[in-house]
């Protein structure tokens, strides 16, 4: 499962239709309308040294529609890094983004700056260690007991449908 700071960075990096995001900001150029949302500012002129009041929007922009700009991505990186081992093994298997379905694929795991990976192929899940001396002992069943490292980040897959 997710914990609420992946769900928040979910919802950061992919905002739905009828999200609010931040404030405007937008300067108003005279004065602004009595019923919008504003504020009175200053910034310092860095050309003439001087402050320069000026009104500015403090609306709340709203996500009117949401989705990829071109193709959807065929791979989304999540950081996991603040996740327990508990919630690293309970990871979603999918993820629905704008309509688009995502397969978790893998993650990466790290203790002091040697990664090591999680691997999900054909329905068996792998532990990738390239520091192994042997061929055979770098690629092999995962076991919960690998699980004693950092999170790094979890890769989810787009699905391919024809």
């Amino acid at each position: 499962s997710f914990t609420s700071s992946s769900v928040d960075q979910l919802n950061e990096l992919f905002p739905m239709a009828g999200d609010k995001i931040g404030y405007c900001g937008a300067e108003f150029l005279s004065e602004p309308p009595k019923h919008s949302l504003h504020a009175l500012t200053d910034y310092l002129d860095v050309e003439t040294n001087k402050r320069v009041n000026f009104y500015e929007c403090r609306g709340v922009p709203q996500i009117i529609s949401s989705s990829f700009i071109n193709n959807n991505p065929w791979v989304i990186p999540i950081d996991i890094q603040s996740l327990s081992s508990k919630d690293i093994l309970n990871l979603h298997p999918f993820l629905t983004i704008y309509d688009h379905s995502y397969q978790l694929a893998g993650y990466t795991l790290n203790d002091s700056n040697h990664f090591t990976a999680v691997i999900f192929w054909y329905g068996k899940k792998l532990y990738y260690d390239g520091m192994k001396p042997s061929k055979d002992s770098r690629l092999v069943p995962f076991k919960p007991s690998f699980l004693n490292k950092e999170g790094s980040y979890a890769y989810y897959f787009r699905v391919v449908t024809n």
